[in-house]
């Protein structure tokens, strides 16, 4: 299975026709290989800057939220380095007068 696979996996409506997902991106988060490694076209730009910061020292976060795809966000919750969790959650800036919800999640492999 391909990684654009699972991307439209994610974007496939559901029984009563939504879409769960409006963007998703998977991205390589290894030392010195980070990168996206494939995305939907609103999160096309985020950048290795920006994987590094979601990846590792998140303790600004709470203060001066993060930047995804070059949207600033709010941190709403960090689980990253809870067992069997490995996420967090964002809140974009309002965008067109609408807030967007992002969860990072985590694997131990690709």
């Amino acid at each position: 299975m391909s990684w654009q696979s699972y991307i439209d996996n994610l974007k496939t409506p559901d029984q009563s026709g939504n879409v769960p997902v409006m963007e998703a991106a998977i991205c390589g988060i290894a030392s010195g290989q980070e990168s996206v490694w494939v995305s939907t076209p609103g999160l096309a730009g985020i950048t290795t800057e920006e994987i590094k910061k979601l990846a590792g020292d998140r303790s600004t976060f709470r203060q001066a939220g993060p930047y995804v795809a070059g949207m600033k966000c709010m941190l709403l919750r960090d689980q990253m380095d809870v067992e069997s969790v490995y996420t967090l959650d964002l809140k974009t800036s309002k965008i067109n007068d609408q807030s967007y919800s992002i969860c990072v999640g985590k694997s131990n492999q690709g």
